[in-house]
């Protein structure tokens, strides 16, 4: 006589949660499906990820292979890649279950729960209270180009779990803004903030403004970094990641000159070896005025003035010579002020 299988109080959850999947999943694909990507990655979260984090926290009555089920069940109702776009944490959590990696999955969702969630059953603290603090941070490992999510299960030969089930490095994307631009004593000054997400910002970051201009040209200068208040939390695991996401440089004009025409703003930035770049647009900052400054700046025989690409809106240089004539003009007026002025030359 075949014994029954032994259904504890955990495995039993994990097997509702398995069965609801199915019902669940219909309702999404019977809703818009402009609404679907929103409603399977509340079920990822909701219904796989946050059940399976409170049996970790609960006790004993569960076990990583009761996962079975509810990771069959994954894989026929819900599609491939619906996961993308999850807390880090979770979306890896999702590929586990995919991948039949039970042991690592149940020890990345306990991880997941450490400083989130209560126990459902009382227990004391030795110091008394609450022993919550904050959800942990997300810890990255840099492998050339790829940036991988180092949680439970990353490289660890007890079970041999591909890397690319923590490969992040779809989503480290360049983030940018573009605070102040100011033309003014024969220079062009850039401030704001660029930053590559997921990862830890600091002053060793290589920071670049390249400037594109007529017929290929390329003037390209480095950008120092400054710390930005308003991008330290006031707590959680972020708090001081993106502390030195800001940055500042100056353009000297006179490179510019000698490709009269307009120079188009890029930003480059690279941390910890990955390297991204995109347009410096004209999107401005929470701290600052929303307008660009046009007004036309003369220097050196030349015009220089502010403008953005309506279709991508990218921050525009445009330069041009005055002609000979309105040279001599500018150089007569400033003689003529110089001398106007006490001690002038």
């Amino acid at each position: 006589m075949t014994a029954e299988p032994v259904v504890t109080v955990g495995s039993a959850t994990l097997r509702a949660a398995a069965a609801a999947i199915s019902e669940l999943a219909r309702e999404v694909g019977d809703s818009p499906e402009a609404d679907r990507p929103h409603g399977f990655r509340h079920l990822l979260r909701a219904d796989v990820h946050d059940v399976v984090m409170r049996c970790t926290v609960d006790g004993e009555d569960a076990d990583p292979q009761d996962l079975r089920e509810l990771a069959d069940a994954v894989r026929k109702h819900v599609p491939e890649g619906a996961e993308a776009g999850l807390n880090p944490r979770v979306e890896v959590f999702v590929r586990l279950l995919r991948e039949d990696a039970f042991d690592a999955a149940w020890t990345l969702a306990h991880d997941n729960a450490s400083g989130v969630l209560h126990p459902s059953r009382p227990q004391a603290t030795w110091a008394g209270g609450s022993n919550l603090t904050s959800q942990l941070a997300l810890p990255t490992f840099v492998d050339g180009e790829h940036v991988y999510a180092w949680l439970p299960g990353f490289r660890d030969p007890r079970w041999a779990v591909p890397d690319h089930i923590y490969d992040l490095t779809e989503r480290v994307v360049l983030r940018a803004n573009l605070d102040t631009a100011q033309l003014q004593a024969g220079g062009l000054r850039l401030s704001g903030q660029g930053y590559l997400g997921l990862l830890v910002a600091t002053t060793d970051d290589e920071v670049t403004i390249e400037l594109r201009g007529p017929n290929d040209a390329r003037v390209e200068v480095p950008a120092v970094r400054m710390r930005r208040p308003e991008l330290v939390h006031p707590k959680g695991p972020a708090l001081t990641r993106l502390a030195w996401g800001g940055w500042s440089a100056r353009v000297d004009l006179g490179r510019l000159s000698e490709q009269p025409g307009s120079w188009r703003a890029h930003l480059r930035v690279v941390q910890q070896g990955v390297r991204r770049q995109r347009r410096l647009g004209t999107t401005r900052g929470p701290l600052v005025a929303a307008d660009l400054p046009t007004e036309r700046y003369v220097w050196q025989g030349c015009t220089y003035q502010l403008t953005s690409d309506g279709t991508s809106d990218a921050l525009i240089v445009k330069v041009g010579r005055l002609p000979p004539v309105s040279r001599r003009l500018i150089r007569r007026t400033r003689g003529v002020l110089r001398r106007a002025v006490p001690g002038g030359r």
